[in-house]
């Protein structure tokens, strides 16, 4: 494949993959995360395309699969931090809790957690998930959702505030 050809497969091709790749880890990923997931996808074209490699669906399709696949894959790497984050406060909070030695009743609880978080909404889900999850400061949060890093730090202190309400009255902590 001559270069011309792939550049010219990036330029038709780099909305639909951004569009993909964006949907699937904007919450969750910094604008570099994504950046490096297309170009893994368009590596990963690349490479399949050099080697001859026979797909169905035509070209987008296989585009569209090699994104989709890419983007799940970068979604669960970064997860995967969430999920021991979520166990971290589950486990402090249950401390709080009598008679949580049942597994179950911890799984429940994280996923309690994680769906309070969830329905805070955009971007105040973001901002908590990106700050105390993952660790990203204020101004790369603020830098990555357009806003100034005093709005993002006032958005997370009311997040957390509203969080914690609805934790009280879920009954995990006092």
């Amino acid at each position: 494949m001559t270069d011309n050809s792939q550049r010219e497969i990036f330029r038709r091709y780099y909305g639909l993959v951004y569009t993909i790749v964006f949907g699937r880890l904007s919450a969750y990923a910094r604008h570099e995360d994504i950046e490096e997931c297309v170009s893994d996808v368009f590596a990963e074209v690349f490479a399949g395309l050099d080697e001859n490699y026979a797909f169905s669906g035509g070209l987008k399709g296989y585009i569209r699969m090699i994104a989709s696949r890419r983007a799940v894959d970068t979604y669960r790497r970064l997860t995967a931090k969430l999920r021991f984050a979520a166990d971290d406060i589950s486990d402090e909070i249950a401390d709080n809790i009598a008679d949580t030695g049942s597994v179950s009743v911890q799984t429940e609880m994280k996923h309690i957690i994680l769906n309070r978080i969830e329905e805070l909404g955009k971007p105040d889900s973001i901002i908590i998930v990106r700050k105390f999850y993952f660790g990203f400061s204020y101004s790369e949060i603020a830098e990555d959702l357009g806003m100034s890093e005093y709005a993002v730090r006032k958005r997370a202190e009311r997040a957390l505030k509203k969080l914690k309400e609805r934790l009280i009255k879920d009954g995990f902590t006092e």
